[in-house]
Order: structure tokens, then C-alpha cells, then sequence
């Protein structure tokens, strides 16, 4: 897979009124993917190899995750 044209673009404005910086990163070297709630600790450990070599991570997840991970459940009323 060509990564090349691959980028994130984080944009910190503080609803605060302190100081607003964005941060660029370009050059991925690849991708970690989790389908299933199974694969998510093998995800965090590739993810923590990666820090340890001096790479960056910028995670995309589902807002539903947190469900998942945190075994949270629907109330009921």
C-alpha cells in the first residue's frame, strides 16, 4: 500500500481562549487496524512498539469503542 499522499492534520484550538496550534504529520509508514474488540490489546502493543521507535501515532476510532472497551451498558429506565 502507498502511503504517500497519506496525512493528518490536528488542529488544538482551546475553547479557552489559550493558545491555538494545529500539527501537520505526513510520511505514514502504515497503518493498525482493529475490527473486532478481540484485537484491540495486540493493537495497543503494536501501537506502544511503534512509540518506542521514535514513530508518531494518530489514532481514528469509533465514538462506540469506549462502549465496548469499558463494557459499558444501556441504561435502562
Amino acid at each position: 500500500m502507498n502511503f504517500a499522499d497519506c496525512f493528518a492534520l490536528l488542529d488544538d484550538a482551546s475553547p479557552d481562549g489559550g493558545q491555538a496550534r494545529s500539527r501537520l504529520y505526513t510520511t505514514c509508514k502504515g497503518v493498525l487496524r482493529c475490527d473486532r474488540i478481540e484485537g484491540w490489546p495486540q493493537l495497543l502493543a503494536d501501537m506502544e512498539a511503534a512509540l518506542a521507535r521514535g514513530q508518531y501515532a494518530v489514532t481514528v476510532l469509533a465514538y462506540e469503542l469506549g462502549v465496548r472497551i469499558l463494557d459499558i451498558h444501556a441504561r435502562t429506565w
